[in-house]
């Protein structure tokens, strides 16, 4: 009988550390701990994509938007309750829902399509966006695209649709927007024109005094015959135009600047403008001299920062001066004996009269065999 063949005792073999951070579920008990003990937590993330689905699904679009160039967007329309209170009303008129439903509204012709489209990604995601390159940007076909039309009729191109918009600032685009959810009744939206003017208005600095009466004219004319987009019946787009404008005078204006968008508005029809213009500048004193005070000081540091870069830059060696090849270590150049005395004389004046016997001493030992100059 042959003898059992021996099994192989199993071989360890050793795997390299990963250098791969620790991948862990957010919702693991690990993780939880790891926020417990003051760790590196990953942050437990909240699911929206009930909206996202809702978004981008065909399912029970059972409202329609038709524009007055033929453009269609379908809509779920439980999504208007709480949102546009003149949409709502056409839908559930009364806070009810009627036997036959409408299914669709034929919007006005001021109801741009591509201002449609962009509401109807607010009514969805509580956000509008659209793309020109800076407030100052005059817009052109090619910023122009449909997202969320249903149906584009023949004829009726995304290019074709936009026409009225091409050649307007980026400003006037949420100007426009907000004038919609004017007439549509639409606080929410309202309120998401207005964010976007005050950021791009207010706290961007650097716009041109021309492009600032541009918006002196479309909030402080008369009506809507004569250049003003919106209503503003609470004056709050007003308030954004004026505060702009004092923001520019005391941090991006020069006197020249400042003095030329006065006199651009010295007409007759802007009386309502230097009106509110000289009692916000009045109520609001105390931060303008703030802002006065700081400008030249702002000046002065910039001033003095370049004015010790180039200093810098001519002792390193850098343009403008010969000294040197711009090598870091130029300046401590000079002759090696110069600087070879000089370490000498600094470490023999520390060492003091104990030094020679000390070296001495180490020389008849045996265990020092350099001079201090061959240390050198």
């Amino acid at each position: 009988m042959a003898a059992p063949t021996p099994t192989p005792a199993p071989q360890l073999k050793p795997e390299l550390a990963s250098l791969q951070r620790e991948k862990i579920d957010p919702r693991s008990a690990r993780n939880l701990l790891r926020g417990a003990f003051k760790q590196n937590l990953q942050k437990l993330t909240r699911s929206c994509r009930h909206m996202c689905f809702l978004f981008h699904t065909p399912i029970d679009r059972n409202f329609g938007l038709i524009t007055a160039c033929g453009v269609e967007f379908n809509i779920h329309s439980v999504l208007l309750i709480g949102g546009s209170k003149m949409l709502q009303e056409g839908v559930f008129p009364g806070g009810t829902m009627p036997p036959s439903p409408p299914t669709f509204v034929h919007l006005p012709e001021r109801f741009h399509p591509i201002l449609v489209d962009r509401i109807v990604s607010f009514i969805y995601t509580s956000d509008y966006a659209f793309g020109p390159r800076g407030v100052g940007h005059v817009l052109e076909q090619k910023d122009f695209e449909f997202k969320n039309a249903t149906l584009i009729p023949d004829g009726s191109s995304p290019t074709a649709a936009t026409p009225t918009l091409v050649g307007i600032h980026g400003f006037a685009f949420h100007f426009r927007i907000y004038a919609l959810a004017e007439e549509m009744e639409y606080d929410a939206l309202k309120s998401a024109a207005h964010h976007k003017l005050v950021n791009i208005l207010v706290q961007q600095h650097k716009k041109s005094p021309f492009l600032l009466k541009e918006l002196v004219n479309v909030t402080f004319a008369p009506s809507v015959e004569v250049g003003r987009i919106c209503k503003d019946e609470d004056g709050v787009l007003q308030q954004v135009v004026i505060a702009a404008i004092i923001a520019h005078e005391c941090n991006g204006w020069s006197e020249k600047e400042t003095r030329e968008f006065a006199d651009s508005l010295e007409h007759p029809e802007y009386v309502g403008f230097w009106h509110g213009y000289n009692m916000v500048k009045e109520e609001n004193r105390d931060l303008i001299k703030l802002g006065e005070y700081a400008k030249p000081l702002a000046a002065e540091r910039k001033k003095t920062k370049n004015r010790n870069g180039r200093k810098a830059k001519k002792e390193m060696g850098g343009e403008g001066t010969t000294k040197g090849d711009g090598n870091l270590r130029a300046p401590l150049a000079g002759p090696p004996r110069q600087r070879e005395n000089k370490f000498k004389k600094r470490h023999e004046g520390k060492r003091g009269v104990g030094a020679v016997p000390i070296a001495a001493k180490g020389r008849e030992d045996g265990n020092m065999d350099l001079e201090d100059d061959e240390l050198l």
